[in-house]
């Protein structure tokens, strides 16, 4: 996932300093001033000395604020590093994810104390395009925000770190990014503040579990060999000759270590010398899925169990050794190996899956599939599916 760092933070992608420390007053500054503009007045009307002396005291407080928050801004500014980042960045609907916020002086001297805006309902749902530009100078606001509405960092010594876990919502499929976090500055007294950075936005992919009724769905019809051959029954890949499929390729001169039924002995007989037997790799056997994403055919609920239906097929293809191509109805197509990242892979395609409307004339939407290619679909899209070139096997959820 994408980090972010403070103003002037070099080589964490955050925004870069800014060239002049821009403050703006907080709302406890304007009932400040609103105090002192109401003291003078009642202090032109008024002899007592009480009221001259407190009005010179707000006076006071409002010339020594800002001077205060602007040294601090400056210190702060290209010292702090500043990082966000997920934990885990892909995680299962329900799960546990957090945002770890850093904090780290990168200076020789001690830092005043900052504080960020928390996202909380600021989180939202995009889809899986690259991340918004990180580079420019957070907007500058007319108004700071008060520190109580603030998750503060204390002041950070030398080399010093310091990190905040902010929850991220996991509860609905998708991929969920929080926005930038503002990093700001402010006095002492809390009546002015400077923006000094932001953080980069942060988002993390939530794949589909699929459950339990998904997983009692019948197998896969079969499964086609990547080299195009016949329908197989099962998932499991083409049995061959050790060291591949059987097919011979070429002989090599016998090293230490060869396995002896691969030496090819006739030629031990003719040319008094030991070669073995090469073989053509072996070709793995291909599961293709394909789900049913035309816009306005589906149920909310209903689309929802068919995505856990297509995550259960292609989990138990991958299981068993085979490559999964996962498509859809609108021409998106996926091939995935049965590795880790392959199954990553099919998580975070499953988590961006959403109703779409078919493309007219697109080739590859259309594109055939191998006969046997199981198709899954909803109630209400299975009285609906368009004709197709290829013959699947139609799979209904829930």
């Amino acid at each position: 996932m994408t980090e972010g760092g403070a103003a002037g933070a070099p080589g964490t992608g955050g925004a870069p300093p800014a060239t002049g420390v821009a403050l703006a007053p907080t709302a406890r500054a304007i009932g400040v001033a609103a105090g002192f503009l109401a003291l003078i007045a009642l202090g032109v009307t008024s002899t007592a000395t009480g009221v001259v002396v407190l009005a010179g005291s707000f006076g006071a407080v409002l010339l020594v604020a800002p001077v205060m928050a602007w040294r601090r801004a400056v210190r702060t500014t290209g010292a702090l590093r500043l990082t966000a980042h997920p934990d885990p960045a892909l995680v299962a609907v329900g799960g546990r994810c957090v945002v770890g916020v850093t904090g780290r002086n990168g200076s020789a001297r001690r830092l005043p104390p900052v504080a960020f805006e928390l996202p909380a309902a600021r989180w939202r749902r995009v889809r899986a395009q690259p991340a918004a530009v990180v580079g420019q100078p957070p907007k500058r606001r007319r108004l700071a925000p008060t520190t109580p509405a603030l998750v503060g960092l204390p002041g950070l010594s030398p080399g010093e770190t310091v990190e905040h876990r902010v929850p991220v919502p996991t509860g609905r499929r998708g991929v969920v990014e929080m926005p930038p976090l503002s990093v700001w500055v402010h006095d002492p007294m809390g009546l002015f503040g400077a923006l000094v950075g932001a953080t980069a936005p942060v988002r993390v992919t939530v794949h589909p579990v699929a459950s339990g009724r998904s997983r009692s769905l019948p197998a896969l019809s079969g499964v086609v060999p990547a080299d195009g051959g016949p329908v197989l029954a099962g998932v499991a890949p083409g049995a061959g000759t050790e060291g591949g499929t059987g097919e011979l390729a070429d002989f090599r001169p016998y090293v230490p270590g060869d396995r002896l039924h691969l030496v090819h002995w006739p030629a031990l007989a003719r040319h008094d010398q030991l070669v073995v037997r090469q073989f053509l790799p072996e070709v793995a056997a291909t599961a293709h899925v394909v789900l049913d994403d035309r816009a306005g055919a589906h149920r909310r609920a209903h689309f929802e169990e068919a995505v856990g239906a297509i995550q259960a097929l292609a989990e138990g293809a991958l299981d068993a050794g085979a490559m999964v191509e996962l498509g859809t109805l609108s021409g998106r197509r996926v091939t995935l190996a049965p590795t880790v990242d392959g199954r990553a892979a099919l998580w975070s395609t499953l988590a961006d899956l959403w109703p779409v409307p078919l493309p007219s004339g697109s080739p590859d939407a259309h594109r055939p599939y191998p006969t046997g290619t199981t198709l899954v679909t909803t109630p209400t899209g299975a009285s609906t599916l368009p004709g197709v070139r290829w013959r699947p096997t139609v799979v209904v959820v829930p």
